[in-house]
């Protein structure tokens, strides 16, 4: 639960990088919607006494190098396709997962495959989504929905595990919930001020 508190960190980090690389703007409500965000995660995963170890640089690593990958996902999209971004992005990955190879490796059996390509078929749409999504929006408009991961964990464990959430999760998937679509209101409040302020300018 620590570490992924921490990780989940990885939104706000690339909130605030956003605005000297990107040259995006942070408002106010912007900065409430991704706070009440990671508020939501800090309720569900609930972190103990021990949340600031030395360890916990590990996973803070991880939302660093998480953040960076949202930020070059979406700089990467004014020149390339989500396509290619996904192809490079896999690549990549191949070539650090050989440097980390374990010297104990066991191949996989056939029916062990199956899941593991379903996994890989899964992460690839999802950054394909995410590619889109950077195409189309700020960065600090689409990674609060990043928190939104643990409402379908939820799901997904009372499905296959019969795990029932409690009154903290229930608590902290509302805030997650209220924080997504309080940005995209905002950002729907904006799109209409832009559209009504050049109508009247060209009325007059």
């Amino acid at each position: 639960s620590e570490n992924q508190a921490i990780f989940h960190v990885a939104p706000i980090i690339a909130t605030i990088l956003a605005i000297p690389i990107l040259g995006e703007k942070l408002g106010l409500h912007r900065i409430i919607a991704v706070v009440l965000g990671f508020i939501g995660v800090l309720i569900i995963v609930k972190p103990g006494s021990g949340l600031f170890k030395i360890e916990s640089l590990l996973p803070l690593m991880g939302a660093a190098f998480m953040a960076c990958s949202y930020l070059a996902t979406r700089f990467l999209m004014s020149t390339e396709s989500s396509i290619a971004i996904i192809f490079y992005y896999s690549f990549a990955l191949l070539i650090t997962s050989l440097i980390f190879f374990p010297s104990d490796f066991v191949i996989p059996t056939f029916f062990d495959l199956i899941p593991l390509m379903f996994l890989g078929l899964m992460g690839s749409l999802g950054h394909y989504f995410l590619a889109q999504a950077a195409k189309n929006a700020e960065v600090m408009v689409i990674t609060p929905f990043e928190y939104s991961s643990f409402i379908f964990v939820t799901v997904m464990a009372y499905a296959f595990y019969n795990e029932i959430p409690d009154v903290s999760i229930i608590l902290g998937v509302l805030l997650i919930i209220i924080s997504g679509i309080y940005i995209v209101y905002r950002e729907q409040q904006k799109k209409k001020d832009i559209i009504n302020l050049t109508i009247f300018k060209n009325t007059r």
